[in-house]
């Protein structure tokens, strides 16, 4: 996908997000390149507070 949306449009950056209880993806995005940049609060179905972690892929990344 990344690779599609620098050859098919030409895109910059690559934004993800993923949610705190996701750890697998919290470690594999870093692997890959992408930078956290901000936290959302959010709520969860139950009502809890959960974290959603924004992260990007510069062009260059």
């Amino acid at each position: 996908m990344i690779a599609l949306a620098r050859e098919q449009f030409a895109a910059q950056e690559v934004w993800v997000s993923c949610f705190n209880h996701n750890t697998a993806g919290l470690l594999l995005y870093p692997q890959l390149g992408f930078v956290p940049f901000g936290i959302e609060e959010r709520r969860a179905a139950d009502g809890s507070r959960v974290a959603l972690v924004q992260m990007k892929l510069q062009a260059n990344g």
